[in-house]
């Protein structure tokens, strides 16, 4: 095995036949993956590891919402990356935090809402959206009605 092979009087390189291989005898299968650059086998061939996929001969990373993206574009995703807090959004191909998370400014998993605006149920990088009773939205944060302590966590 080597990182090339010989076709008719043309030494041609693995990877020119399969991206991201580093080792082949022909152009019928890879043998061994280029690993650090997020290539792993599929038996004959190297694809691009789960939350990778391939553009330009490279393996680039999906979307930080997906787990699993579609090759073409890495934006569609297949699969949510729950450990992060992320869950499908209905009827569509993308990802979002769930019901009371938020993906804070260059932020890489959710963070809860109510931990950066105390009293809010939903809410996105800007502020909150929704406040549990008997708080309300004012701006981008929960006030309490008129005659009401905010303590941070109720009124």
């Amino acid at each position: 095995m080597a990182n090339a092979y010989l076709s008719g009087t043309t030494c041609v390189a693995c990877n020119t036949a399969f991206p991201g291989c580093y080792n082949c005898t022909d152009n019928s299968a890879c043998f061994s993956c280029d690993t650090a650059n997020h290539f792993v086998s599929n038996g004959t061939d190297c694809i691009c590891a789960p939350g990778y996929y391939l553009s330009s001969g490279a393996c680039v990373p999906c979307d930080i919402s997906c787990s699993v993206c579609d090759a073409a574009t890495g934006t569609a995703c297949s699969v949510c990356n729950t450990a992060a807090g992320f869950t499908v959004n209905t009827g569509t191909a993308t990802c979002s935090c769930s019901n009371g998370l938020y993906l804070p400014s260059g932020g890489v998993s959710c963070a809860t809402c109510s931990t950066a605006f105390p009293m809010c149920l939903d809410c996105d990088s800007l502020g909150c959206k929704n406040c549990q009773s008997p708080s309300f939205v004012a701006g981008s944060i929960c006030a309490c009605p008129f005659g009401s302590f905010n303590n941070n966590t109720d009124c």
